[in-house]
């Protein structure tokens, strides 16, 4: 038996006995109250749904556990970021009207050119990323929402100068490190405006669908012209407003 194993089996007889005595505590403290009258089958598969993101975390971590991937300890951080994400990433209903969620992302991507130099960015560093999304219901057929996007810009290697080859006829760029020039950052605000007529069997949404409502122009890529005297970059896509109808079965 390893460490990791008998660490966990060290727990496990403390946890059950936690999990009896709150048992004796709550059915001691509840006796003489009114028992409530048994859930309807339909109220127990919609509960079921409203804890879909909740329900598979034991099995997360116990696999996690028996597969030497998480220590106890472990798990139990693995634990609480899992409740974060699912609780305030993924799931937020602000009101019964107003809905929303946020993401946010920070990460590094580097490459070490050789044994002895410093870790450079990569061409996929992108440090930061934000996602707001925020939704309104006036009614239950109308959908408005929005969503706000945030990513640090590609890193790119800047000309320094260039010289002319006179054997290929092409000027022949001295360039510096990827990352140490940025494109600057994506920044896109989208709308989308939905109506959904409601029938036994099906729905049919008719929708209005806006990304980048404020025509923002954002640098996806840094190119030069042949002698690398002038530069500019690529855009992505302009406003684009899209109108389509969706059926649901």
């Amino acid at each position: 038996m390893n460490a990791r194993d008998a660490l966990f089996k060290a727990g496990l007889l403390p946890s059950l006995l936690m999990i009896a005595l709150l048992s004796l505590y709550s059915g001691w403290h509840a006796r003489g109250l009114p028992r409530p009258p048994a859930p309807a089958r339909g109220e127990l598969w919609a509960a079921v749904k409203d804890a879909a993101w909740e329900l598979p975390l034991p099995f997360v971590i116990l696999i996690g556990i028996y597969a030497h991937v998480l220590a106890p300890s472990e798990a139990a951080a693995a634990t609480a970021l899992y409740v974060l994400i699912v609780t305030v990433l993924i799931r937020r209903e602000i009101t019964s009207r107003l809905y929303g969620w946020l993401a946010y992302t920070l990460s590094r991507s580097q490459i070490l050119p050789n044994r002895g130099d410093p870790w450079r960015a990569s061409q996929f560093d992108q440090p930061h990323i934000l996602t707001i999304v925020a939704g309104y219901r006036p009614k239950p057929q109308w959908d408005l929402s929005t969503r706000f996007r945030f990513v640090s810009g590609n890193p790119y290697a800047p000309v320094d100068f260039a010289t002319f080859d006179a054997d290929s006829g092409n000027f022949v760029p001295t360039r510096g490190e990827v990352g140490d020039s940025r494109e600057p950052p994506f920044l896109q605000l989208d709308a989308r405006a939905q109506y959904t007529w409601t029938w036994d069997a099906w729905q049919l949404s008719l929708y209005l669908d806006v990304q980048n409502v404020t025509n923002h122009t954002n640098e996806e890529f840094h190119v030069y012209d042949y002698r690398f005297r002038d530069q500019g970059s690529i855009s992505g896509l302009p406003i684009l407003p899209t109108f389509g109808v969706k059926g649901k079965f």
